[in-house]
């Protein structure tokens, strides 16, 4: 047997993590012993320089509070297969319907599955399972029509559904490329390096704007395994969005992050959904010192979803400008970090183009529907 340490977490009521350390410290096996209750493993968001939370990024607002352009062909997801590899379906999932024909009128004009750098991939069985379209994730529903997307780093399914796997540790075994500006460190985690990344999935979109769009939106929420044994670590997912051409005025594409400056990761400002024994607050270890989670929003959406004894956003909005008539690329992408287990998935819905301009991109938690 290989040298290193081990290290036991409780990380809910009746879990324990078993996590192996060999002397390069990267993780080894992972196991469970006895079943995580209803209440989650803890969490409020990692202070930014200041030393204190930052919940949102400051664009404002629920997204029923939109200027919303009308997709004439919405919705267009009732009869999607939970399995579908058409990145078509995948489009339609997230409430993008319209096609621009010919490529004059506005509306969608091509979507494929690539991997988080855009290229593309070769082990089709382990891929297909990062995405799912799904009716419902535990109490989850759809922000628009019938279904929503699941991109995950580990199976894009809830437990009941065929194929779904814990995110305690399934590893797909295969990495690639880090996006394009990543990885890129948080600043609430001064010194910590993100590993390569692993077990990704993404899907690509190319749409052309309406004619008077200036912004364009769409709704997620982002679930991790990662918490909060990682927090501040090198195993690191990510859930990234990344427009081209990027905004201006930004350092990269990304348009999804908190008000700090953090890409959604376990290392962000916007996990407000979770739970610990004898709290909120939670502590999340092995952070020094600990960072305290207020857990805003509770732990109900966590069951029935793999996640119960981890953490999420709950449902954010994020909005970012665009032009009328102009052709962007939308690359909505979810990695692991340093290795493949411990996963997070990301539900997407709702995409839509906005008539009037967000001032900028940035990401909201949204008010319950």
């Amino acid at each position: 047997m290989a040298s290193g340490t081990l290290r036991l977490f409780a990380v809910a009521s009746g879990t324990v993590l078993l996590a192996f350390f060999g002397c390069d410290g990267e993780r080894g096996r992972y196991g469970t012993s006895g079943v995580a209750s209803g209440q989650g493993g803890g969490f409020m968001p990692p202070p930014g320089p200041s030393g204190g939370p930052g919940p949102s990024s400051g664009s404002g607002g629920a997204a029923s509070d939109d200027d919303v352009i009308p997709d004439p062909d919405a919705p267009c997801d009732a009869n999607l297969d939970i399995d579908s590899n058409d990145p078509l379906d995948a489009a339609a999932a997230i409430g993008l319907c319209k096609k621009a024909e010919n490529g004059l009128d506005w509306g969608l004009l091509d979507a494929r599955w690539v991997l988080p750098d855009g290229s593309t991939f070769t082990d089709q069985a382990l891929y297909d399972l990062g995405h799912g379209i799904l009716e419902d994730f535990g109490a989850l529903v759809p922000r628009e029509g019938e279904r929503f997307l699941a991109l995950s780093s580990g199976t894009a399914r809830a437990p009941d559904d065929p194929d779904w796997s814990s995110p305690i540790g399934f590893d797909k075994d295969y990495g690639t490329p880090s996006p394009a500006g990543f990885p890129k460190e948080s600043p609430a985690c001064p010194g910590v390096e993100t590993g390569e990344a692993r077990d990704g999935v993404a899907l690509e979109l190319r749409m052309k704007a309406p004619p008077d769009a200036l912004g364009l939106g769409y709704d997620f929420d982002f679930y991790t395994f990662e918490w909060p044994l990682y927090v501040c670590s090198t195993f690191n997912d990510f859930f990234v969005a990344l427009l081209d051409p990027p905004p201006a005025g930004q350092d990269d594409a990304n348009i999804s992050f908190d008000s700090v400056g953090n890409p959604v990761s376990v290392n962000n400002a916007l996990l407000l959904v979770c739970g610990c024994q004898n709290g909120p607050p939670c502590d999340a270890p092995p952070t020094d010192p600990l960072i305290s989670y207020e857990c805003p929003g509770g732990t109900d959406s966590l069951s029935d979803t793999g996640f119960e004894g981890a953490a999420a956003t709950g449902w954010l909005a994020t909005r970012t400008p665009v032009s009328g008539d102009e052709v962007v690329s939308l690359r909505l992408v979810v990695y692991d970090s340093g290795d493949g287990l411990l996963d997070s998935t990301t539900i997407i819905d709702n995409l839509r183009w906005l008539g009037d301009d967000p001032g900028g991109s940035g990401t909201d938690p949204l008010q319950p529907k």
